[in-house]
This record gives C-alpha cells, structure tokens and sequence, in this order.
C-alpha cells in the first residue's frame, strides 16, 4: 500500500520568522522517520509529502496514494486541521484520523463543550470571552482558567491562565486576545488530578489505551500542564500509568465523549477531576502528537508496553478498515512498459571527436548499453548525433523513421550549459524523447540558480557564494569585483518581491565581498545573508558536470571573504571556466536515482553510498578519481548500496530529499 504522509515541519516556519510558541504544535524531521519506519514495517510504501501546500501541488500533477497518513495541523483558522482531511476527501483519498467535521469542531473548545453538554458528557462550565473587557462580565464560580480558544499543545496556557480574582481574569483574557487573535475560552477550574486517556479506533470499537497521570513536580508553572512545563518536561513533569478508581472513571467519560464527537483511529482526551474527584473532559485531541520521545500519546503507549510501530499500525488499521482497504494490497507498482509492438528508437547522442574527453565519451558507453537492452526487448535501434546544425539532427531523426529518442546528448559545443537545447527541439517538433525537458536541463545544470531553487523550496543545501556584475547577471571573469546579489532585496520585501533593476543595490567599495546564502525552509523567502563563516570552501564550475574542475586543490581553507575571491580568482585564471565557492561539507556522500512510472509518478531506487579507500587529502570524487586511470585516486572510490539497518532513517530522509528535487525541477 502506498501511504503519503502530510505534515506541517517546526523548522520550515522558524526559517520564515515565527516564533517557537507559534510553532509549538508542528512536528520535527524525527517524527516524520519514526511513522515513516512504523509504515515500513507494515510493508507499506512511504511519500513524505509535507503541508497542504505541497499536497495541492502534488494532486494538480495527478499523484495519488492509497492512504493519507495526516498529521499536519494546519497554520491558521479555526479549520485549520481540516484543510487536508477536506481536500483528500475531495479527491476520494482516505486519511488516517478524524474527519474534516470532527477535527475542526475539536480544535474549537468551546463548541467542543456545547456538544458534550448536550451529549450529556460532564465537562467545566464556561464562557467566550471575544473582546477586550468582556471578561468583567463572566459569572462562574471562582477560580477560572483562561486559554486561547482554538489552540493545542498548551499555546497561550501559563500559570497565570489560573485566575482568582476578576481582575487577574480580565488582565489574561485581553492579553490572550492581542496574542492570539482569537477567542478565550473561560472555565471553572477543576481543582483534581489530571489525566491523558490514550484510545485508539473509531464508533464502538474504539477502546481506551490506558489512563496515564500527569504529575507536576516542585520545578513546575503551578496549576497547569502549560506550554513552558511541556517543552521542559523532563525536570517539571512526571507522568505514570493509573488503573484505580478514579483512571476507570476518566477512561469512561473520555470514551463517551470520543463516541459523542465521532473521532475515529486514534488520538487523546485529557481529563480533571473536580473538588468533588469526579471526572470531567477538558479537551479532545483527535490528531495527537506522535513524536516518540516527547509526545503524551507515545509516552502513555510506552508505559502500557505498547511499542510505537504498534501504535501506528494501530492507527492504520482503523483507518484502512473504515476505508475498505487491505493492508496486503499491493502498492501501486512502479511501471515498467514499453510499446507492445516493436518500436524503432534513435539512441542520441552527442558529436564528439575521437580525443574528447573520457566524461564526454562515456556517453557512447552508455548508447551501447541502452540498446543493447532496447534490442533485448525486440526493439530497432538506430544511432543519431547531436550538434549545433538542428536542422541536420532533425532532418535525421525524420528519415529514420523513430518513434521515439533516448536522449544522451550531454554536451553542445563542449559544455553541459547547451544540454536544454536538443530536448527543447524535439519536443517543438513532436518528437518524443525520454528524460527531463529543457526548463528543468537549464535550472538543474546552472549549479548557483539550482541552488536558489533548492532554497526556495526547503531542500537543505551547503551555504554559498556567487559573484555579480554590475548588471545583476552572473559573471566570474573578475572574482574580484563583486556586487551583492538581487535576491537579498527580495529577502527583504518577501516572497512576493521581483527583481528588477531599481532593486538592485548600489556597487559600493566598502561592502565589496562575497554574500552567502543559507538554504530556508519555506518557498520562495531567502535569510537575510549570513556573516561570512570561515572555513572550508570548494570552488566548482558553475555549469559542468562529471566532476569537471574539481580536484583536490578545489578545496580551500578561507578566513575572510578576499582570501575567498582571490581563490575564486586564481582557480577561473587557471580553468577558464564560471566558477562559485559552496561551503565543504564533511561527511558520507551519497547519491539517489529516481526512475518514474507509467504514470509519470517518480519512486527513489536504494541510494548508493560512495565509499573511499586510501589515502586522500579530502574524501571528494574529483575528476581525476573518476576518468584519470593513471591518477593515485582512480578506482580508490566505490559505490555501495549495503546500508546498514541503522541507516533506514537516513535512507528515507535521502529518498525524501531526492523526490523533493525531482518536483522542484520538474524532472521526468
């Protein structure tokens, strides 16, 4: 089964400038890789898909999966929970957890507690406090409580939330209203213990996990599980199973009030106890946090003996029952079909004179390959070059008579940066052609403008440098004379911001230097730059591939941006080529393929580890490593696809960025 995992990262909203209470609620690459590990060994085929923004995107292409793991909460709006439960059911996706009704009437307190008063299900008597001043007008008996309406994970919840006196209520009510924009809901304070009650499944099945305690120590906020005692929960709070007397009753009111409000799979509902020890629903949680370590849900599992990966199967198996779906159904396989009639298929490649260099030929390697493996399947295969007379090219792939092209024209003239050419030709003249187009040749082989895509997008990448003229286009013929880029004018105006020639910033002597960029995690904002960091840089070609320029001198150490820009200087007089410094990462390298289906949908393969042996000054495959056989550092690098079990979390966050480019560039 293929499940897609939607879910909201603390990190990408951090990056734009949110505060850690707003995103208290959102979840951390670790919980994605813990569900995401559960689901493998469910058998199931995972898709990190990320927030609804990425969903919509992924729908208008036509992806679809079997099952939706949602735990994306949304980032404002009383229905803010709702947004991607609604849009899969639009689409006839079923998703794990509650449906659109349930989470948004949930994630509103108030009208929570309408419902189960008229359920008949005991909960604290209250009122909604929607303006300033309201609050001198609440008659409930003292002491009361004060907490943002529409809020979860304790947001807005501190101690003075406890309120005694008309007073204090009034001062936290109008400050919770400037804070979060939205209503407070008072409630009569039930002075008891406080409990979490775990369950999981949906209607009369649904049954309780276990009831766990929640304990407050002498270093606690007093009076409330509050945001400050949750984010330090190791020193302020103790939490421990129950089963007396008291535990049964809030395992019975919280099975009531889930029935009452039709949850479904799995999820939370917390519990006080009055002055009279009775128990009363204080909130519904019906899309739980599931991080292992931290998370109450989790935490109340593991004290029952239930391992995570059972509480996600758990989860799943609701949801694929209610759904009608079998969890030993197959996924969705990836397609593997050509044409049923034989097919006559021009093997494309560059032209190349017989002393190109070994990278440049390789291609003709790998032509050889491809049709040997078209002909094994009863295909014709005839070989075609590439150059800048397009007129002759096309006029030979008309007289062949092919129905299709398998494009390995890596090089015009010489250089990848004329890849994007051959595809943009055969597809203005109808021709199909395999692999990507060429907008996403252009984007990806431009290294500094893939790297602003990255960043635009989310995707992790090393901080870097570029160099400007005084136009604002890209130029290396001087390393030493450098302008800030355009795009910190955009950082500051926001995502919406153009380039534009009055945007660019006055050329100034002073401020001459090389400005880095650090990647972001939220499309279309860039950080404001950052202080030049010394250290470790690699110098690349801007738009060669194959390891083209890179040796072991690529590498330099720079303490300040001129030792930086006079290396960039020294390397484009020795290489002649377009050149960009990219902060040196240390550590495993590894890399990805992708193969899509015949849908057009794209799955990671295993990802290969490149392994170095020997002796070297840094572990970076340089040219030399790869095409020189009589350099030292030929052959003294391996690909390995036997990861170790422990790295199945790295395995996914790779798969995960991997297809993260695959949709940024539009590859196919």
């Amino acid at each position: 089964m293929r499940v897609g995992i939607t879910y909201d990262l603390k990190e990408a909203y951090l990056a734009q400038g949110y505060t850690p209470e707003e995103v208290a609620e959102f979840d951390c690459p670790e919980t994605i890789q813990a569900i995401e590990e559960a689901l493998w060994a469910m058998g199931c085929e995972t898709d990190p898909i990320g927030t609804v923004r990425d969903l919509v995107r992924r729908l208008a292409l036509g992806e679809r999966w079997d099952l939706v793991f949602n735990i994306a909460e949304g980032l404002s709006g009383f229905a803010r929970e709702s947004q991607i439960p609604a849009l899969l059911e639009a689409y006839a996706i079923p998703c794990v957890f509650s449906d659109p009704l349930v989470l948004s009437l949930c994630l509103h307190k108030a009208m929570t507690k309408r419902v189960l008063k008229s359920a008949g299900v005991p909960t604290p008597d209250f009122a909604v406090i929607e303006r300033p001043g309201q609050a001198a007008a609440v008659s409930l008996a003292w002491p009361l409580f004060a907490k943002p309406v529409a809020e979860g994970t304790s947001k807005g919840v501190s101690a003075r939330s406890l309120c005694r006196t008309p007073e204090e209520l009034l001062a936290v009510c109008d400050e919770l209203l400037a804070a979060h924009r939205q209503p407070v809901l008072v409630e009569r304070y039930l002075p008891g213990r406080e409990f979490t009650v775990g369950i999981m499944g949906s209607g009369e099945e649904a049954k309780s996990l276990g009831v766990m305690e929640v304990l407050l120590t002498e270093n606690a906020e007093a009076g409330a599980y509050s945001l400050e005692n949750k984010w330090l929960y190791e020193d302020r709070v103790k939490y421990r199973l129950v089963d007396d007397q008291a535990a049964r009753d809030a395992a019975r009111v919280s099975l009531d009030a889930w029935r009452a409000l039709s949850c479904r799979d799995g999820g939370r509902v917390d519990v006080r106890l009055n002055e009279h020890g009775q128990a009363e629903v204080i909130e519904i949680n019906p899309l739980p946090g599931l991080n292992p370590d931290y998370s109450d849900l989790p935490i109340l599992c593991r004290l029952a003996g239930m391992p995570y990966q059972e509480l996600i199967a758990g989860i799943v198996r609701s949801a694929c029952a209610r759904a009608g779906l079998s969890l030993d159904a197959p996924a969705r396989a990836p397609g593997r079909h050509l044409s049923a009639r034989a097919m006559r298929v021009a093997l494309l490649t560059s032209r190349l004179a017989p002393d190109s260099p070994a990278d440049d030929l390789d291609s003709l390697v790998q032509a050889e390959a491809v049709g040997e493996a078209l002909r094994s399947l009863g295909h014709a295969t005839v070989n075609v070059s590439a150059d800048l007379d397009l007129s002759r090219l096309l006029a030979e792939i008309k007289a062949a008579r092919v129905d299709a092209v398998f494009n390995l024209a890596e090089t015009l003239m010489g250089t990848d940066a004329l890849a994007h050419v051959v595809p943009d030709v055969l597809a203005r003249a109808g021709v199909a052609c395999t692999g990507s187009g060429g907008t996403a040749l252009v984007l990806s082989n431009d290294k500094p403008l893939a790297k602003r895509l990255l960043a635009a997008r989310g995707i992790p990448t090393p901080a870097w440098a570029e160099v400007w003229s005084e136009t604002g286009a890209a130029s290396r013929t001087n390393a030493t004379d450098l302008l800030t880029t355009p795009f910190s004018q955009a950082a500051q105006k926001g995502p919406d911001a153009r380039r534009t020639k009055s945007s660019r910033p006055t050329r100034s002597p002073a401020t001459r230097g090389l400005e880095l960029f650090t990647a972001t995690q939220q499309m279309g904002l860039f950080q404001q730059p950052a202080r030049f960091a010394p250290g470790p840089y690699i110098i690349k070609p801007c738009r060669e591939h194959a390891s083209k320029g890179i040796g072991q001198d690529s590498v330099v150490e720079a303490a300040s941006p001129a030792d930086l820009a006079e290396a960039l200087a020294k390397a484009h007089a020795r290489q002649g080529l377009d050149l960009f410094a990219e902060a040196y990462v240390e550590g495993r390298e590894f890399a990805v393929s992708l193969l899509a289906d015949e849908d057009g949908l794209p799955r990671a393969l295993p990802p290969a580890e490149m392994r170095f042996s020997g002796q070297w000054r840094r572990t970076i495959l340089t040219y030399d490593a790869k095409w020189n056989p009589e350099c030292p550092e030929y052959g003294l690098s391996t690909r390995a696809f036997d990861l170790s079990p422990e790295d199945a979390g790295l395995t996914s966050t790779l798969s995960a960025l991997a297809l993260a480019c695959w949709r940024a560039f539009g590859l196919s």
